[in-house]
């Protein structure tokens, strides 16, 4: 199997659905109140975590296992610029501590660093490592062999990688209305959507700019997630209001708009690099 044979169409709406499919399947055995019978706990327990691996499992089973290490080796891209990984682990806590020092500045209170409700009361410098490593597997890893390592190529194979970003984002984000999710998310909706989009163009402009990097990408989805317990701003995982999020929604924007003129809409990379993928 050729690396860089063209994924069809076909295979790339099938990869699609079997994301969501094996996702949103296991979503419902996760969530107790949608079933008309018991399951035992070990297996509610196993589903609410395999759930979170549905991208990266469609992604697998769509290269075939000739494909399979092609994938997985954008897992190994590691060698790139230091500002890369500054950018990655830096910049999802400055757009938030930004986020709140505006909402502070109009009025609102600030939030207490390190508190959400899913997170034990332990000494932030003993629970960062542990708190990064368990979402770097559970969501940077999970989600992204399938998003960024077979989605994007693919979409890009048939346009530029603004409108790719864009539809990707939207997909992305339907995704997480899953079952469990979808009683915390579907009252954020509509800004949940503008910040994801915002930030799914962030995500291939790191991609396309590192040759292909799933582990900057994987990082990068890590470091947000890890930011919303550091630096709250999303009421879905912490007691706080929206405004804060809608203003870090607002400032992905800005920096998302400013990559596309600087870097242009096509590719959002200045070498017009596009990663190809396996069929």
């Amino acid at each position: 199997m050729q690396s860089n044979q063209k994924i069809s169409q076909y295979r790339l709406s099938a990869f699609f659905l079997l994301a969501f499919g094996i996702t949103w399947g296991l979503s419902v055995f996760a969530t107790k109140s949608l079933l008309p019978f018991a399951l035992p706990p070990f297996l509610v327990a196993l589903s609410a975590i395999v759930l979170h691996y549905g991208p990266a499992i469609a992604a697998l089973i769509m290269v075939g296992h000739a494909g399979t290490k092609d994938l997985l080796r954008k897992l190994v891209i590691w060698r790139v610029k230091l500002g890369w990984y500054m950018f990655v682990f830096f910049y999802p806590l400055a757009v938030r501590l930004v986020a709140i020092d505006i909402d502070i500045w109009l009025g609102g209170s600030p939030p207490r660093f390190f508190n959400t409700s899913n997170m034990p009361s332990v000494h932030p410098a003993l629970l960062i490592p542990f708190v990064f490593l368990i979402v770097f597997f559970q969501a940077g890893l999970a989600e992204e062999i399938g998003w960024r390592g077979y989605g994007l190529p693919g979409l890009q194979q048939r346009y530029g990688a603004l409108t790719s970003s864009l539809i990707l984002g939207l997909i992305w984000g339907a995704w997480h209305f899953h079952p469990q999710n979808f009683a915390n998310l579907s009252p954020l909706a509509f800004w949940y959507f503008f910040d994801i989009l915002a930030f799914t163009i962030l995500l291939a402009w790191v991609y396309n700019n590192t040759g292909g990097s799933l582990l900057l990408v994987g990082l990068f989805h890590t470091a947000s997630n890890v930011s919303d317990w550091i630096i709250p701003t999303f009421p879905g995982v912490a007691d706080v209001s929206i405004r804060p999020f809608i203003i870090q929604g607002g400032l992905g924007w800005i920096v998302a708009i400013l990559i596309i003129i600087l870097y242009g809409s096509k590719h959002l990379s200045r070498e017009n690099m596009v990663t190809n993928n396996t069929n």
